[in-house]
């Protein structure tokens, strides 16, 4: 049961974008976050647990899916992968001081670079390495941390690591 510390993430908040990301691709998150939660049985309301940096609940407004949304995410492993950074994304921004500043080139241990929300010009001060699964008890989680961890490490910046 959630208590006081729950705070609701909005799935819809994506579409505003981020430095980053631009709106349309931030709604693409949205979509990709709200068919994926949808396809494992979630609602809005469901719960998102994060253990780690401030064990903390949060309450997900998912958006409606429609015939539409599902056929457009027919590839269930890119919904989760793209879905699972959108959440990322609002973690980030509840827990951290950051923004998602920078897509980060394929191969290099990392898929987005953060920069801290109040000083422009932004500048790369942390990173962020996402992984979405699609179903897989906390152990399962916990291990694909483990090794995103190490992966995230390899990229050589000394700047810190979030890895969701």
């Amino acid at each position: 049961m959630a208590d006081e510390t729950t705070v609701e993430l909005d799935l819809a908040a994506l579409g505003r974008g981020f430095p980053g990301v631009s709106s349309v691709r931030g709604a693409q998150h949205a979509e990709a976050a709200s068919i994926s939660l949808h396809r494992q049985g979630h609602a809005s309301g469901a719960e998102l647990r994060l253990i780690g940096i401030g064990n903390r609940s949060f309450r997900l407004r998912i958006q409606a899916i429609t015939e539409q949304i599902e056929r457009s995410w027919g590839d269930h492993q890119e919904a989760t992968e793209d879905g699972a950074c959108g959440l990322a994304f609002l973690v980030v921004l509840l827990v951290t001081d950051y923004t998602v500043i920078d897509r980060s080139a394929k191969g290099t241990g990392i898929d987005y670079w953060l920069g801290h929300r109040d000083a422009e010009p932004f500048e790369r001060a942390a990173r962020l390495e996402c992984s979405g699964i699609a179903n897989g008890a906390e152990g399962v989680a916990r291990t694909r941390t483990r090794e995103k961890m190490k992966r995230a490490m390899k990229s050589g910046s000394a700047t810190p690591v979030y890895v969701c």
